[in-house]
């Protein structure tokens, strides 16, 4: 489903409908953003920056993606790592992969982009457990899941089409002003700074701690591998800045800004890009 905040649909008799659900899906899933990132011992103390990061970064990026699509995909994968980020020395964890590679298949449903996600749980459940074929094939069991209930209802419905992955995620625009490129430049620069944070070994890190920062890598990685070779592929170039994983770096490293110097300089940098961007696709 496709939607910009300009537009109207039959079933909303006016543009605030559609806005405020997507406004709930937004501090939903930064709720739940900001719920993981205490959750995992990613900082001394409870901390409502993280999220704050999410809700307002979101909130910027919805005028350039504006598709419920989106968004629903995005909460799918916080979702997802959510259980992810719980295997962590389980004794039981089958319920927690089903539900996590579920969720994982839900997203890619939603959101093409999001296809690395198998790779990430399999790789962020062998960091700390044996490898096992049955914890395999529930994985692939439950990304598949949704992609069969989608094919019954196609089915169903007595639709000859079936589900095509779309990449045309966004609005296009031939040209890339200066602050869209000083954009790119200056998030790629912060990213790269807080992987350098996320690797920093704090004095009161726990063997959780560790666990989840290489989960927030792994992340990292690949939705920076993906989004650029997607950008590529399509033409003209557009990258998903302001995606969960992106988000979760920066909120690691401006929560722990006392160990950088740089940490306020960059956030103020980086509040004032995001505010030129969203009046340009605004």
């Amino acid at each position: 489903m496709n939607w910009h905040w300009t537009q109207s649909f039959p079933e909303w008799g006016w543009n605030w409908g559609w806005f405020s659900l997507l406004f709930i899906v937004q501090m939903t899933s930064a709720f739940l953003f900001n719920n993981l990132y205490n959750r995992n011992e990613l900082y001394v103390q409870p901390s409502y920056l993280a999220g704050w990061i999410y809700a307002l970064g979101s909130s910027i990026a919805m005028v350039q993606f504006p598709q419920l699509q989106y968004w629903l995909g995005e909460l799918s994968l916080i979702v997802s790592c959510h259980f992810l980020f719980q295997i962590f020395r389980q004794k039981r964890v089958y319920h927690l992969i089903l539900l996590s590679t579920l969720f994982a298949g839900i997203a890619f449903l939603l959101n093409p982009l999001f296809f690395f996600l198998p790779i990430v749980i399999i790789v962020g459940i062998n960091l700390t457990r044996p490898f096992s074929i049955r914890e395999t094939m529930l994985l692939i069991i439950g990304f598949c899941l949704p992609w069969v209930y989608l094919t019954c209802y196609q089915y169903a419905q007595g639709n000859a089409e079936l589900w095509i992955l779309r990449s045309n995620i966004g609005l296009h625009h031939s040209e890339r002003p200066l602050h869209m490129q000083f954009q790119f430049w200056l998030f790629s620069l912060i990213v790269i700074l807080g992987i350098f944070g996320l690797l920093h070994k704090d004095d009161r890190q726990t063997n959780k701690t560790q666990q989840s920062k290489n989960i927030i890598l792994l992340l990292v990685l690949s939705s920076t591998i993906v989004n650029i070779g997607w950008s590529i592929w399509n033409n003209p170039i557009q990258i998903s800045l302001f995606t969960m994983p992106w988000l979760l770096i920066w909120g690691h490293y401006w929560t722990h800004y006392r160990t950088s110097l740089l940490a306020p300089i960059f956030f103020y940098l980086w509040l004032t890009t995001s505010i030129l961007v969203f009046l340009h696709w605004l």
